[in-house]
């Protein structure tokens, strides 16, 4: 990543204007729940994490079938920052988990033929020197984690 993209921003701006943006995809179908903790702006490349967001927020849209919830929450230690977004829509495979943040990485769930987003937002993660960890479970939803250094990369 190019490094004079980089500057302090605020996490819930951006995770804001994500939703905002997407507001059409959910609005009908995704009841979006905040927890929202008190932390600290980091040293990032905001349009590049607004891509994860936008990445990680519409991958979860697509999951939710019918209705569901996506739960966005926050936290910080004072060193690292952590975002959980949460879906309850029909989650992934066990034996397709590993292979998700692969580039071109397909599958006949819409979620995952987002592949190309998930790697890149892997990537965007580590740029960042951060982590980003995805957990599910078929017909109970996806948890992605992402933690970032406050003082960036």
């Amino acid at each position: 990543l190019d490094q004079s993209a980089f500057k302090h921003a605020d996490i819930h701006e951006g995770l804001e204007s994500t939703l905002a943006l997407l507001d059409h995809e959910l609005k009908a179908r995704v009841q979006v729940v905040r927890h929202y903790g008190s932390i600290p702006r980091i040293y990032c490349s905001p349009q590049h994490l607004n891509q994860v967001f936008m990445n990680l927020i519409l991958n979860a849209a697509r999951a939710i079938e019918t209705r569901g919830t996506l739960t966005i929450t926050t936290a910080s230690d004072g060193k690292q920052v952590f975002i959980t977004i949460a879906d309850s829509g029909r989650g992934i495979p066990r034996e397709k988990l590993a292979r998700v943040f692969e580039p071109g990485f397909t599958s006949d769930d819409s979620r995952i033929k987002l592949g190309s987003g998930l790697s890149t937002s892997y990537n965007i993660i580590q740029n960042h020197h951060g982590e980003i960890r995805l957990d599910s479970e078929p017909g109970k939803g996806t948890t992605v984690r992402i933690t970032l250094p406050v003082a960036g990369p």
